[in-house]
């Protein structure tokens, strides 16, 4: 019980990371300062140190909206955030085995930047206000706010418990959910051990954007400490997981968005320990730079590539990973690579796979003219290309492959079957394989170019902000996929699609320093259909139609599910309608009271609450008045079938309909204008209302 009086104030502050107040950049020592409150056991911080930058007021409605229940709730939350103190960190120390019924610790410290207003008068005015709201219930009025000389409390009275205390010292706010680490804190005894002196958290600090955003660190060790899985049973497949991740040789974790402009990006940054093992081991091995990505022609909408020094040396790092948990996997492996040398005379390993060198491109291009709508390549640079086409011509003869073989402009290419339609080839030092020998022969062309970067303008540009030497890299030319397949937009939806409509995407990874990174990037362009009056290097109206295209979805399932929620409702009390019925000769109860007291175990009061708000009646006698269904008395079983029984009292939530019950039992949901129609002929007392 106590968790779930403390869940809002968490849901309330973490959308106040989108606070809009007037606050100059902060100092590196600044941020430091507020991360110096959490503790080492803390497993997730949410950190927002410029939030008058964070997101402009316009982009603020959708986000609150998605989550707040009502208009009130969204308009108390927005006031609250226009005026919250200053930069922030939201902390959670997760319980132990995660049991959620325990308190988690939900830590709060905020710089206090507003001569102003006092923070406990934030607190009165601002805080409490969206956080009842919030919570939806008629019982949040017992919450309420006690000022003392060392902490300001939090009660909920109808429970007799604190559910919140903060405390002041040197210009900032410290909250928590346990009212000892609040005292001791204020006593500079809070926190024994700080996250921020843990060994990679000041180099994780140092790591994060100085663009305005929102950022969230996460402590693995925490985290994976309170779940209990550092000791997995022997040979089960947790101890492979953890044998292969290696999730403790991961101090730290870092999330960020940030947008400048039209530009949007999400990175998460890794910091490694030295001598790690698994998986962050592979993730910190030499990355390489692109000496291929020119190999592809302009009209490729999709370029990609994956940096290794060889495919033998790529797959190699696999088998090490496996070594991990069964070192039996890689010695067959090289068991089975001598066997098949014996018996091909094929050097797999090393004169096949390790002539594979640098990187492998691949790219796609769309184009409903062609005789192929959808193109496909890969391209690989070849270190030795005399050593590696022996070993392929041995390697097709080998295995017949069904390829037969066909020259064009001095390359011999060979073709696959209607069955598997491919083409590869040897092309100017590199390997190129493709969806068809037209395919091949417009990427040998641009091969002998010997270009390092993309042919594809928007795409160069895009590349040309990822780190050079990577692990891996993806790029997208959204405008010419659009012009290239103009029914995509449709297929997404009006606001998905108006913002596919141009730009470029990238997704890309690259290590340096112990530090894994990957990055999602996504530049907007400029929509025709978005196009205002407003600036052009103001993102405002980009960001709106990407947040409402995603709030949109999670507005209209919550809809949706409140829906269900009131048919089951109404279903419910039809059936003990319907049960009445058999004991009174088929008629109907006089009145809902009557329903309830006839029918105590197939009805309760929890049926006659409104999912839409949460209001409703406490007992029989509010029944009438504060139930959200009309009921119409009178009828019986031998009333026509399509006759409203029940019905919703009015449309909530703007739901442009409502649901009804019907005399033969189902229930439906009647849009409007019909729905407030057939609303009005039963609170009117109409003789017949019908669908």
């Amino acid at each position: 019980m106590m968790m779930k009086s403390r869940m809002p104030v968490t849901v309330a502050l973490i959308a106040l990371c989108s606070a809009t107040f007037d606050a100059t950049a902060r100092a590196e020592d600044d941020i430091e300062k507020l991360l110096e409150t959490m503790p080492a056991d803390v497993g997730v911080i949410v950190l927002v140190d410029r939030p008058s930058q964070t997101l402009p007021p316009k982009l603020l409605g959708p986000l609150v909206g998605a989550i707040a229940p009502n208009e009130l709730a969204q308009k108390q939350v927005l006031e609250a955030i226009k005026r919250i103190p200053g930069p922030f960190v939201i902390g959670w120390v997760p319980p132990r085995g995660f049991e959620m019924s325990k308190d988690s610790g939900i830590l709060i410290a905020i710089e206090m930047n507003r001569p102003d207003e006092k923070f406990e008068d934030w607190c009165e005015e601002r805080l409490l206000p969206a956080w009842r709201s919030m919570l939806r219930s008629s019982a949040t009025s017992a919450l309420t706010m006690e000022p003392g000389e060392r902490s300001i409390r939090i009660f909920d009275r109808n429970r007799d418990e604190m559910v919140l205390a903060f405390a002041m010292r040197d210009r900032i706010a410290f909250g928590a959910t346990k009212a000892n680490r609040v005292l001791r804190w204020r006593r500079d005894e809070y926190p024994k051990s700080r996250w921020i002196d843990k060994p990679g958290s000041r180099r994780l600090c140092r790591s994060l954007s100085k663009d305005r955003g929102i950022r969230v660190i996460v402590n693995p060790h925490a985290l994976l400490t309170a779940a209990e899985v550092l000791k997995p049973e022997p040979n089960s497949l947790a101890e492979i997981a953890l044998s292969v991740l290696s999730p403790t040789d991961v101090e730290s974790v870092s999330l960020e968005l940030t947008w400048e402009k039209q530009t949007i990006s999400l990175r998460a940054n890794l910091a490694m320990k030295e001598g790690c093992r698994g998986l962050p081991a592979w993730l910190m091995r030499p990355g390489s730079k692109s000496t291929a990505l020119g190999a592809l022609p302009d009209d490729f909408c999709a370029v990609g590539r994956f940096g290794w020094s060889s495919a033998s040396r790529a797959l190699a790092g696999v088998y090490e990973l496996t070594d991990l948990f069964d070192k039996t996997i890689g010695q067959e492996y090289l068991e089975d690579l001598a066997t098949f040398k014996a018996t091909t005379g094929v050097d797999w390993d090393g004169e096949f796979l390790g002539q594979l060198v640098n990187e492998l491109v691949f790219g796609v291009r769309v184009d409903f003219t062609r005789k192929s709508p959808v193109g496909w390549a890969a391209v690989c640079p070849l270190g030795n290309s005399a050593a590696f086409n022996r070993q392929l011509d041995q390697l097709v003869t080998q295995f017949e492959l069904p390829v037969r073989i066909v020259e064009r402009d001095g390359l011999r290419i060979h073709v696959g079957g209607a069955a598997a339609p491919f083409a590869f080839a040897s092309a100017k030092n590199h390997f190129v394989l493709a969806d068809s020998p037209e395919t091949l022969m417009d990427v040998a062309q641009c091969a002998a170019g010997r270009s390092a970067e993309p042919a594809n303008k928007s795409i160069r540009q895009r590349y040309a902000g990822i780190e050079a030497s990577n692990h891996f890299a993806l790029m997208l030319d959204l405008q010419m996929l659009v012009k290239k397949a103009p029914f995509i937009p449709f297929t997404l939806g009006p606001r998905l699609g108006t913002l596919m409509s141009s730009g470029t995407a990238s997704l890309a990874l690259w290590s340096r320093d112990r530090m894994a990174t990957l990055e999602l990037v996504w530049d907007l362009g400029r929509p025709r259909d978005l196009e205002s009056k407003e600036s052009k290097d103001d993102a405002t109206p980009l960001l709106i139609a990407m947040v409402e295209a995603g709030t949109e979805a999670v507005i209209q399932s919550r809809q949706e599910a409140l829906r269900i929620q009131s048919m089951y409702n109404l279903r419910g009390i039809g059936q003990a309608i319907q049960i009445c019925a058999m004991d009174s000769n088929g008629e109907f109860p006089a009145s809902l009271e009557d329903l309830l007291r006839l029918a105590p175990n197939s009805i309760t009061l929890s049926y006659f609450r409104n999912p839409y708000n949460e209001e409703g009646p406490e007992s029989f006698d509010e029944l009438t008045e504060k139930s959200y269904i009309i009921y119409r008395p009178g009828l019986s079983t031998k009333s026509p079938p399509d006759e409203v029984l029940l019905a919703e009292r009015a449309i909530f939530n703007d739901n442009n309909g409502a649901c009804f019950v019907f005399v033969d039992g189902h229930v439906e949901f009647i849009a409007e204008p019909r729905a407030s129609e057939l609303i009005e002929l039963m609170k009117s007392g109409a003789e017949s209302v019908k669908r």
